[in-house]
């Protein structure tokens, strides 16, 4: 984050959103270790400069309540506090295999189509995966997590809100 141009962050890790205290939630860094929300709120203008930050783990929107009426703000809202103008974050548990197909294929339309803006982009991504566009490979590895079930059967395509419906935009759109 110590870079100088990084107008665009894509943190795609393992986040534990816990109800209580800042301190119960935790992210996954990179050499295993784990990093409280209460941690991250206290870094001062951590996202200065980011025009778009992308949290594609689990549940990175929710805030959470506690037992006795105080709330712990979401990740996606500490990290717009912390400089972020725009923060893409999920609003549930996620599948990697589709989260990883829907943000490259934003990714892809924001970089064809600028004029579109972040939320254009994101809205045609998850567009496409509903219309079943998007869908996994035959080849690729059993998708962990969360399987959506349709009938008797698990569902063959990410045409199901679980897929593609838990990212939403928090901030500028543009």
């Amino acid at each position: 984050m110590r870079q100088p141009d990084k107008s665009v962050v894509h943190i795609a890790t393992h986040f534990d959103s816990q109800p209580g205290v800042a301190a119960n939630s935790h992210l996954l860094l990179g050499d295993g270790s784990e990093m409280s929300l209460a941690e991250i709120e206290a870094t001062p203008r951590l996202f200065s400069g980011v025009d778009l930050l992308t949290l594609s783990a689990c549940s990175t929107a929710i805030t959470n309540g506690a037992e006795d009426g105080r709330e712990v703000d979401s990740f996606g809202t500490i990290a717009q506090r912390l400089g972020a103008r725009g923060v893409i974050a999920s609003l549930w548990s996620v599948s990697d295999e589709a989260t990883a197909r829907l943000m490259e294929t934003m990714y892809r339309i924001r970089q064809d189509k600028p004029e579109l803006g972040k939320s254009e982009a994101l809205r045609h991504a998850q567009q496409q995966m509903a219309d079943g566009i998007l869908k996994p490979d035959a080849t690729s590895a059993a998708d962990r997590g969360v399987r959506v079930t349709a009938g008797n059967g698990a569902a063959t395509a990410w045409t199901h809100p679980y897929y593609w419906a838990p990212f939403i935009l928090i901030g500028n759109w543009k």
